[in-house]
């Protein structure tokens, strides 16, 4: 079962005491001091830079006990001592963190200039102390690349305030995506930018003027521009443009930089025609006087294939079932449009083709159903005694195999407070009950837990009305005959070995992954297990359902299309497929190298 660690642990100091000399044939260890050292555990090492060996000097380390490096920020160093670390190397480029407690650790290493050499930069180092035996590492840093350049327009004119990032294909376990890495810019005066701490590899430079924008005291207008007169508009916008000057990410040519780099990517934004979509929306529900704030809102998006972010977005009055979205270029797009509310919400969808003019006339209809009200409870196989109150009951859209709906897609860019599902706290007693959001989608429950405790538990069954649907899934109707029962058993397997490379040596960090190999369970997100090799090569699943899985390691998981069948028949030497029953199994896997496509 997917659990987080707790956030409040107390720190153990050891009491100060005053050094004495003391006559061999009379010392004796002081108890207090013995314990406290057995109690801690010690994180020591070396920065150096990849390319020269050279020790690295006031380079910021960081080490978070139970949350990925690139969560820090949301972990306060005020609010959380005994969670968040940090320190700075010394002339040395050394480091050392003491008195922590056992646990596990994401340590990353910071420098301007220099990014972390790992397939996991970004949340660090996984390291796992155990009391008394303390971890040597070495972090090794790269040369960050950068990537620079200059937006103009049409005429050779420099475009400020347009927003440049920089984009990867990334492979999850649903599949590929498109993602923004978190390096932006914003182009100034002169309209150049710069990119800067960038991982080696392969980036998509896409540049967005925004919409309805104006770079103020330049006399350059981004956003959409009319002709004059009262005839036809003629009306035409600047688009999200990809390097080197493509409309669609799918055709953009990605720029591929090593360690120190400096790339170079202009694009030239030009003004295309500019079109509308308008119509009505249907099966919308009235507003009621009863209505919140901010309830009752209707949301319509143009979602285009191949971009990350909506094309255009219109809000429209809780009274009114018309939409207008202006400045679309010509493309394919999906209508999708939503309505708010905490007793009822509505979802359709419409796919739109723009050519060379407007669209009218287009009409979705919508799903209306009221908000299912949703009851049940928490129970253990067997006579264990539990504080379910650490549990938290998530309902979500359920997907196809490698793949999401697109109405979960659609959901991501909801702006509104639209969200397929529903979400409950469990009280002590295992009851829970919640309100479900409205979809034509079938459901899925995921138990999430706080805390320790239910690492070794998972969801066996979920009964509604007497009948398993943890499989199969649900529809809101459904849940409504009865009182939803979910089962939880520790009778799980626990799954561990030692992630290896060609040589047999441990692989630190290597991403283990382990899915069903019934393709129709892959679409249970409770079934399909991902974890992080420490710096041994060491990894451990526990809690996971009997059952017959396909498990592997990779190097750069992110990199790796690794739930496509191409991938997995081309590296089938270095797969394992492993029945799994109640108990502990050991595993040896070698690690797939991330060139292996």
């Amino acid at each position: 079962m997917p659990y987080k660690l707790g956030f409040a642990f107390a720190i153990f100091f050891a009491a100060c005491c005053t050094c004495q000399e003391i006559k061999p044939d009379t010392a004796q260890a002081d108890p207090a001091q013995t314990a406290a050292a057995q109690s801690v555990a010690v994180i020591s090492g070396t920065v150096l830079q990849a390319d020269t060996h050279v020790p690295l000097k006031n380079v910021q380390v960081a080490a978070i006990r139970g949350a990925k490096a690139e969560d820090a920020e949301e972990v306060e160093d005020g609010s959380a001592p005994d969670r968040k670390f940090s320190t700075k190397t010394d002339e040395k480029g050394h480091f050392e963190f003491a008195d922590l407690l056992p646990g596990t650790y994401y340590v990353r290493a910071s420098h301007v200039g220099m990014v972390m050499k790992s397939a996991h930069a970004r949340e660090g180092m996984l390291v796992t102390l155990v009391a008394g035996k303390p971890q040597t590492l070495n972090l090794v840093m790269l040369p960050g690349a950068v990537i620079t350049g200059r937006i103009l327009n049409e005429e050779g004119e420099p475009m400020p305030h347009v927003a440049v990032g920089a984009m990867q294909y990334v492979y999850t376990i649903y599949g590929r995506h498109l993602t923004p890495t978190g390096n932006t810019a914003e182009t100034d005066d002169k309209g150049e930018y710069r990119l800067f701490g960038l991982q080696p590899g392969s980036y998509l430079i896409g540049a967005d003027p925004g919409r309805m924008a104006y770079a103020e005291g330049t006399g350059v207008v981004i956003g959409p521009e009319s002709g004059a007169g009262r005839g036809k508009s003629n009306s035409t916008t600047y688009v999200a443009t990809y390097y080197p000057n493509e409309t669609s990410p799918e055709q953009a040519t990605p720029i591929v930089v090593k360690p120190g780099d400096e790339a170079q990517a202009n694009l030239s934004l030009s003004r295309v025609p500019a079109h509308t979509i308008s119509g009505t929306i249907t099966g919308l529900p009235a507003a009621k006087a009863s209505d919140k704030e901010g309830e009752g809102y209707r949301f319509v998006m143009a979602m285009r294939e191949g971009s990350p972010s909506p094309a255009g977005m219109a809000m429209i009055g809780k009274d009114s079932s018309s939409f207008k979205l202006s400045s679309l270029p010509a493309g394919k797009y999906k209508i999708v449009a939503t309505q708010t509310g905490s007793e009822s919400g509505s979802y359709g969808l419409k796919e739109v083709t723009v050519d060379s003019s407007d669209v009218t006339g287009v009409v979705i209809s919508v799903n209306s159903t009221a908000s299912s009200h949703i009851t049940g409870s928490v129970r253990a196989e067997g006579e264990a005694k539990l504080d379910y109150s650490k549990l938290l009951v998530v309902l979500g859209p359920q997907a196809g195999a490698n793949e999401q709906s697109d109405e979960y897609l659609a959901g991501a860019y909801a702006f509104g407070p639209r969200a397929d599902g529903g979400y409950a706290q469990v009280k002590k007693d295992g009851s829970f009950k919640m309100d479900l959001s409205p979809s034509p989608n079938a459901y899925q429950v995921v138990l999430t837990a706080q805390g320790a405790d239910f690492e070794d538990w998972f969801t066996s069954k979920v009964l509604i009305g007497g009948k398993d649907v943890s499989d199969s899934g649900f529809k809101a109707a459904e849940a409504q005959r009865g009182p939803m029962e979910i089962v939880i058993s520790n009778k799980g397997a626990t799954l561990e070995g030692t992630a290896s490379d060609a040589r047999q040596k441990p692989f630190s960090n290597a991403e283990v992954i382990a899915i069903p190999s019934d393709l129709k369970l892959r679409k249970r997100f409770d079934l399909l297990h991902t974890t992080t090799a420490d710096t041994q090569g060491h990894f451990k699943f526990r809690g996971v359902r009997p059952g017959e899985y396909v498990v592997f390691a990779l190097e750069d998981s992110q990199s790796q299309p690794f739930m496509t069948d191409l991938f997995l028949k081309q590296n089938s030497s270095q797969i394992q497929t492993v029945k799994l029953e109640p108990g502990t199994k050991q595993l040896q896997l070698q690690v797939i190298p991330a060139q292996a496509q």
